[in-house]
């Protein structure tokens, strides 16, 4: 049998034995994130306390990497368009925080890195800034890891580094021997002018895929291996990754191996050391091993809610019982719930937290139909509210 297929099949046998059956192996499943924004004093939108435009950006560029449609993918070599992947993956701001509050910025926690007594991290070189993140910053600021995605923004300066992330620990997968994350360090950091596509970024990584990059990581993707022999994931293409690209052409050929005349796959998300705008896919190998890393590592964020209903959590009676239907849908959403109230207010959200849609429906007797047919393909939040209570829920637009 081709390599290739072999190395599906046998994740996709490991994926069913654990409990996924054939038909949810791909279906779509969502990434709560909570970003902490690690900032100097500085008012909001000004220095290190990015403006929320800019942390806003960041969620439609990884999900539109992640379902293999990111900007400039159309650059993709025809001899390996076939392997462009849909992930299945969706990153969502969460919308509570731990103790079921709702946000008042979906998805951010600022923290003023002097009223916590931290060091200045843009000082630090790369050894001493990951051990001060490790032992301080994180574990004063982590998130339960169970509900939530952490990411850490902050400022990596002297340290030379874009970003870096935790590996899934007890994933399964072969190649990780080390760096895995646990309670009180697990997720992302990314430099604070590298994350998403808008004002205070930094060329040529101003286009979030350094993000992209490590969040591969966090699903368990090891970059590429130097020299010319095979990759630790089949459908990468052997070829001389040898991590001084910049902004490569196709076919690199300085870098090609013996047989493999198209060189390297520099345009994957995990070649390291490439500009933004040239690198811009997975491959169905590393999506179907992201996949198994999602499922033994972070299985618990599929039963985890920050990031789709909104309520108090000590008040489990401030929700309200609803239902939308059909999901995933064409854009007609159909509504129903037994609220004793006439007057209910309707808000659809997008993935960033967006309203697209708001309705005040004064006469509600038990359903109602939106229409959210012109809006993008992707994840909504449908929100109902009545008087003091409040729930959201999540549909798909196909």
């Amino acid at each position: 049998m081709n390599p290739i297929k072999t190395f599906i099949l046998t994740i996709l046998i490991s994926l069913l034995s654990i409990g996924e059956t054939k038909a949810q192996l791909f279906s779509t499943d969502t990434v709560p994130l909570i970003i902490h924004v690690i900032h100097n004093s500085e008012a909001i939108g000004t220095g290190h306390n990015l403006n929320p435009a800019q942390i806003a950006s960041q969620f439609s560029i990884l999900n539109s990497d992640f379902a293999g449609q990111g900007w400039t993918v159309s650059h993709i070599p025809s001899v390996w368009a076939s392997l462009v992947a849909n992930t299945h993956i969706v990153f969502v701001p969460a919308l509570v925080d731990t103790n079921g509050v709702l946000l008042s910025e979906p998805g951010v926690d600022r923290i003023d890195r002097n009223s916590k007594g931290w060091s200045n991290t843009a000082t630090m070189n790369s050894v001493n800034l990951q051990a001060y993140l490790n032992n301080t910053i994180k574990p004063q600021s982590i998130w339960n890891t169970n509900n939530y995605c952490n990411v850490w923004i902050l400022d990596m300066g002297a340290s030379g580094l874009l970003g870096y992330s935790t590996f899934p620990a007890n994933s399964g997968l072969t190649w990780i021997t080390g760096g895995t994350g646990n309670a009180t360090n697990d997720g992302v950091c990314v430099h604070y002018r590298c994350w998403g596509d808008t004002l205070n970024t930094m060329a040529p990584y101003n286009h979030g895929r350094t993000a992209t990059h490590e969040f591969g990581h966090w699903l368990g993707l090891p970059h590429m291996f130097n020299g010319c022999g095979a990759q630790v994931i089949a459908d990468i293409p052997i070829g001389n990754y040898n991590q001084s690209f910049s902004s490569p052409v196709f076919p690199d050929v300085a870098d090609t191996c013996s047989g493999y005349p198209n060189g390297p796959m520099f345009m994957n998300f995990m070649c390291n050391a490439i500009n933004d705008s040239d690198i811009y896919m997975f491959t169905l190998g590393q999506a179907i091993a992201m996949r198994q890393a999602y499922i033994n590592s972070h299985g618990s964020l599929k039963l985890s809610n920050v990031g789709t209903i909104t309520s108090v959590a000590s008040n489990p009676k401030s929700f309200l019982d609803f239902k939308v239907f059909p999901n995933p849908s064409s854009g007609i959403i159909h509504i129903t719930s037994n609220v004793k109230s006439k007057k209910i207010e309707i808000k659809a959200l997008n993935s960033l937290g967006e309203s697209v849609y708001q309705e005040n429906v004064t006469n509600f007797v038990g359903s109602s139909v939106i229409d959210l047919s012109k809006q993008s393909k992707g994840l909504y939040f449908i929100e109902m509210r009545c008087n003091d209570k409040t729930s959201i829920q999540k549909i798909m637009i196909q």
